[in-house]
């Protein structure tokens, strides 16, 4: 069957299509709103775990007992700073002969593991 249709195509959309675009339209509308809460809702969420987070931590913190600060004796100098090598240099001196000194009682040590342990296999 032919049928007459009084508008040009592009003129205008019947009846039928203004409901469905217009239900369409309701629906994104609807499910626009429905993400926009979900976001809000996660958003909420997260900001909920993280003020937990952030108070647990702060409640632990305030019941460890605090460290003190140790206390650190001040040496006054007489001298300026081109003068301090020469008193490094003392320090590294000694220094020195304590690291000698304990190498030499490391070994004695050793030596006289070996020289047990040697004796208690040959007899």
């Amino acid at each position: 069957d032919i049928v007459s249709h009084p508008n040009e195509w592009a003129a205008g959309e019947s009846s039928e299509d203004e409901e469905a675009l217009e239900d369409r339209a309701h629906c994104a509308d609807r499910d626009d709103d429905v993400k926009r809460l979900d976001s809000a809702r996660h958003e909420r969420e997260r900001f909920r775990m993280r003020e937990r987070r952030l108070s647990s931590g702060a409640e632990v913190l305030e019941s460890v007992c605090p460290i003190a600060d140790r206390e650190v004796g001040l040496v006054s100098e007489s001298k300026e700073w081109a003068a301090a090598e020469e008193s490094d240099q003392g320090e590294v001196a000694e220094t020195q002969k304590e690291d000698e000194t304990l190498e030499r009682e490391m070994l004695h040590h050793h030596s006289e593991r070996f020289n047990r342990r040697e004796r208690r296999l040959t007899a």
